[in-house]
């Protein structure tokens, strides 16, 4: 594992940071137009092979001053034994609540809600605090530090946090006995827009479409399964995410994205809510697909096959 580590938190060669940071630059204009609306919702695809240093690029983003959440979603089913692990490793509380022992589509989009909640006051909690006695600048770099570094315990903690935040909310709601049609929305907008407004300081830094927030969830495909109740976890998701990105934050051009990232198109194949099937243009837009196979990988034609899936040869291609 801490080989696989040290691929990733090794100098990142090449000018792919500098190249994908402008594509949501360009979507986050077109997405705020305030003429032609659109856009279903901020939310964006990179979809490309294995070995194109994908999960590497996400997580080189807060090279750019842009705050990072970085979450991998892969399903058990794809994590390997314990001497021959995965990198980078598996999320576990969000993998678990996103894919895992999922109920019905209400109850799906609720929890969705729920999820982006505790996300948005997670980070205005933490990063509200370290605003008042340090800079921005400071504590974007050591927020980055410590979530950029999937082996930390800041990284862990972070989520252990997260989910005790959604755990109380459902449980508040519960008790409530609100009904499952209003669980969760109105906290997410709320959320959201507490967040917008007491982080105004990193929101209205930099040029104005530059991504302030990037919830980055690799290992994507694992959202598209279809579930016994007929329905795929990413159409909710992405659902939810149009909820809190429409209206005023369309409007007030906030650059906070949620980027998927995956080996297979099949995540591009989701169902928007039917009312917008009939706006004029894109209703989602389209995959970043310009990653090339990593220029330091070791050249192919100096390998034979039955070396090929050696774990030094792995590493080095991304």
């Amino acid at each position: 594992m801490e080989l696989l580590h040290r691929a990733f938190t090794s100098p990142y060669h090449g000018k792919a940071v500098d190249a994908f940071c402008e594509y949501p630059e360009w979507i986050n204009e077109a997405f705020s137009s305030t003429t032609t609306p659109k856009y279903y919702s901020k939310f964006c695809l990179i979809i490309q092979s294995l070995g194109t240093s994908k999960s590497h690029l996400l997580l080189e983003l807060h090279m750019k001053g842009i705050i990072i959440l970085y979450m991998n979603l892969q399903l058990p089913s794809n994590i390997t034994s314990v001497t021959h692990q995965s990198y980078p490793p598996q999320d576990v509380l969000p993998a678990t609540l996103l894919t895992e022992n999922l109920g019905t589509e209400a109850n799906y989009s609720a929890q969705c809600c729920t999820f982006f909640m505790a996300i948005f006051k997670t980070i205005c909690e933490y990063m509200s605090t370290r605003l008042e006695s340090g800079s921005l600048e400071d504590v974007l770099k050591q927020w980055n530090n410590s979530m950029c570094n999937l082996l930390s315990d800041n990284h862990g903690h972070f989520f252990v946090r997260l989910m005790t935040t959604h755990n109380d909310k459902q449980l508040e709601e519960h008790e409530k006995k609100v009904t499952t049609s209003m669980l969760g929305f109105k906290d997410m907008i709320t959320a959201y827009l507490t967040m917008r407004n007491s982080l105004d300081v990193l929101f209205n830094s930099g040029e104005v479409h530059k991504p302030k927030l990037v919830i980055a969830l690799d290992e994507a495909h694992s959202l598209s399964m279809v579930t016994p109740y007929k329905y795929h976890p990413l159409t909710i998701l992405c659902r939810a995410i149009s909820l809190y990105s429409g209206g005023a934050a369309r409007v007030r051009h906030d650059a906070v994205w949620v980027i998927f990232s995956s080996t297979t198109s099949k995540v591009a194949n989701f169902a928007a809510l039917w009312p917008y099937l009939f706006m004029d243009g894109q209703l989602i837009f389209p995959p970043y697909s310009q990653l090339r196979w990593d220029q330091m990988a070791d050249p192919l034609n100096g390998i034979t096959a039955t070396d090929m899936a050696q774990a030094g040869h792995i590493i080095g291609f991304g």
